[in-house]
């Protein structure tokens, strides 16, 4: 039986022209041809000629009957009935000033104020933009460093301080650590700045630095970390510094070497100090993925060693627990 033949009789039982919906349906009922193909279906089976059973996958029904553009109300029409509604004068009010607002052009904003678009190149100067690429001063809370003075407290550290505590495989330089370490700058220029009398050509380039200022100021800088931790190797090597020469403190209350021999420790847990050969499992950043055979990788290893050295230091003289187990220092 061919499926117009199933048509007509339909629409001649029912008295009704079978609609798009009603033909696709039609269709479909009791054709099993993807079972018996290639062989016709058993709805089809007996009628001859044998017709080409199938059902279109991909058949849509149609729309007939067009969209009007009054079924849908404009923005202009659901205003006005919305104002209709409305029956206090500040409603009324207030919808006059949203439809009068809606028709008038709105004005331009610049980025730049257009006072400074004609002279744009003026606007920084060359000695703002040379502070910026390389700094002639460092400044920290009401502590000012030149590059002179920090330079000098670089050398005197790596020299006189940094062999008692060998943390670094390379040496430093002020500008490129204060912009990518700023806290491990302040810490080395704090280290260094406590040493004994300097020459007299040295204590006149370092005539105005303070030993105290930078103290307090490097204890208030930690002390911000509690808020916003940066968790970096150079993080962990600036607070061991600071245990190993501590900073100066009025009583033992206010000695914050096992604070900052914590804080070392818990911060070379949470980067992955002690798995260096793992670092994927700590960070999913490519760039923070150190191989533990360059020398970025050795000295993240040689913080780990130093914070085992130091946390076994202060945990030894007040006999207090240690906080991390043996087995950590396994590399």
């Amino acid at each position: 039986m061919s499926d117009s033949d199933t048509l007509e009789k339909a629409s001649a039982s029912t008295g009704h022209t079978l609609t798009g919906g009603k033909r696709q349906r039609s269709r479909q009922i009791k054709c099993d041809a993807q079972d018996t193909f290639p062989a016709p279906c058993s709805r089809c089976v007996g009628t001859q000629p044998t017709p080409l059973c199938r059902v279109d996958p991909n058949y849509r029904r149609s729309r007939k009957r067009p969209v009007k553009a009054t079924d849908a109300p404009s923005s202009t029409n659901r205003r006005t009935s919305i104002s209709s509604s409305l029956s206090t004068p500040l409603a009324r009010n207030i919808e006059l000033a949203i439809s009068s607002a809606s028709t008038l052009p709105r004005p331009l904003v610049p980025l730049v104020p257009l006072t400074q678009v004609s002279g744009l190149a003026t606007v920084i100067s060359d000695e703002q933009l040379a502070q910026a690429i390389w700094p002639s001063v460092f400044e920290l809370g009401g502590v000012h460093v030149s590059i002179e003075q920090a330079t000098t407290l670089f050398d005197e550290f790596f020299e006189h301080f940094h062999p008692s505590c060998p943390m670094f495989l390379t040496s430093r330089a002020p500008v490129p650590t204060h912009r990518t370490d700023p806290l491990l700058f302040w810490a080395i220029l704090a280290v260094a700045s406590r040493g004994p009398p300097l020459p007299s050509g040295m204590q006149k380039i370092l005539q105005g630095v303070s030993y105290e200022a930078l103290a307090e100021q490097v204890k208030a800088s930690v002390a911000a970390l509690g808020i916003y931790p940066p968790r970096t190797p150079s993080v962990v090597q600036a607070l061991l510094l600071l245990c190993e020469w501590p900073l100066p403190a009025k009583s033992s209350r206010d000695d914050r070497t096992w604070h900052y021999s914590s804080l070392a420790i818990q911060t070379a847990l949470q980067i992955g100090l002690h798995r260096p050969q793992f670092p994927h499992e700590f960070t999913s950043r490519i760039e923070e993925q150190v191989a533990a055979e360059t020398v970025e990788g050795q000295e993240r290893t040689l913080a780990w060693i130093y914070c085992h050295i130091i946390g076994y230091r202060y945990a030894s003289s007040p006999a207090l627990m240690l906080l991390f187990s043996y087995h950590t220092l396994l590399l």
